[in-house]
């Protein structure tokens, strides 16, 4: 008889315990996913501006609610489609400062074709911080960046919406010269996303015809950021986003194609749920994969950047419309003279295409563009 009231008072115990857990998780979660309605913000760092499709500004305190097992489940089977476009390692110091403050506009070509108009998110990686901080207080290292506290008033004015920092220079002058920099990006009401935490290395939004994005932003080079944990986070922002693109920065400096731990890492991150990635870091362009259906481009190479040498001076941005089960993308190359980028006529354009697009294996370019669709 003592046994079995011993018993039942374990299993009873073993109730109330499953109750209180199932309420936590659907609390936590609650709190988390916050898809009800169209006020959509679940993650990272953010801020509303009148151009962007954001909704809300919020700094997150937690990260999405975890599973242990990376089942890829969409937030929905079929979404309307939305349009990114996303360039490369963008540097606002040393020539490049002297170039502005002699008056010199580092966006003079890019506004002359007229690109961006036709996408709703734009952006790039911003390669070290914004700061008023003096240079002797910041790391004491050979490449120490720090941007002049009117770059993202700069980036806003050329119709950018948002920026990655998940870069090795984002802390040049330390956490707070990051956290200077995250205030004037704010400030000049752009995203920004790549906090080197994985609670805040990611930053969500849910476009006006009301597809949600979130876009990751991960740095692989210094160590700042913990990567064993990406995947999980992939997958859990999988299921309640229809997008999800990460942004790295990763790789062998100034080297053509991608080493075996980016290709890893880079398929790793698709098998856990990421629709595209966008690499940069190399300073050169990268080859681009065709993975399962989805795009991985390396590296875009340099587009602010006052560096040396042929390679080092050309690269490209990646414009992308993606659908559900599909995607489109072109790619706008241009050459670097003095610290400034020039995109490439139509006719000189699609011949850089055809030599880098030409010899990549299971893609099948019409000039500079290419289309893939998800493998099931």
């Amino acid at each position: 008889m003592h046994g079995r009231k011993h018993h039942f008072y374990i299993g009873l115990l073993i109730v109330i315990t499953s109750v209180i857990n199932v309420f936590i998780f659907s609390s936590a979660w609650s709190k988390v996913a916050g898809h009800t309605g169209t006020r959509t913000f679940t993650g990272g760092m953010l801020a509303a501006t009148s151009s962007a499709p954001i909704v809300d500004d919020v700094l997150p305190t937690s990260t999405p609610a975890t599973s242990t097992v990376l089942a890829v489940k969409k937030h929905g089977v079929n979404f309307n489609p939305v349009k990114i476009l996303h360039f490369g390692d963008a540097m606002f110091d040393r020539g490049v400062r002297k170039n502005i403050d002699n008056g010199v506009d580092p966006f003079s070509s890019l506004r002359s074709v007229d690109i961006m108009s036709d996408y709703a998110i734009r952006m790039l990686n911003l390669e070290g911080p914004i700061t008023a901080i003096r240079r002797e207080v910041c790391q004491q290292k050979e490449l120490n960046f720090q941007f002049p506290t009117t770059t993202a008033l700069l980036l806003r004015d050329a119709n950018f919406t948002g920026v990655t920092m998940a870069n090795n220079h984002m802390l040049d002058c330390n956490q707070e010269g990051l956290d200077e920099s995250v205030r004037y990006i704010k400030d000049a009401g752009l995203f920004v996303t790549g906090y080197p935490t994985t609670a805040r290395t990611w930053v969500d939004m849910t476009m006006e015809n009301g597809t949600s994005v979130a876009i990751v932003g991960v740095d692989a080079t210094i160590g700042a950021m913990p990567l064993d944990g990406i995947p999980q986070l992939i997958a859990d922002l999988k299921r309640t986003h229809d997008i999800v693109l990460v942004t790295v920065h990763w790789g062998d400096e100034y080297a053509l194609r991608a080493n075996a731990t980016q290709k890893a890492l880079a398929h790793t991150w698709i098998d856990a749920g990421a629709d595209v990635i966008i690499g940069n870091h190399p300073h050169v362009v990268e080859n681009v994969e065709n993975y399962k259906g989805h795009a991985i481009f390396y590296a875009l190479g340099n587009f602010i950047f006052d560096q040396i040498g042929v390679k080092e001076n050309e690269g490209m941005g990646v414009g992308m419309t993606l659908y559900s089960g599909s995607a489109e993308f072109m790619i706008y190359p241009y050459t670097i003279t003095h610290a400034t980028p020039t995109f490439l006529s139509p006719l000189e354009a699609n011949k850089w295409c055809a030599g880098y697009l030409g010899v990549m294996p299971n893609i099948s370019p019409d000039g500079c563009t290419f289309s893939l669709t998800t493998e099931e």
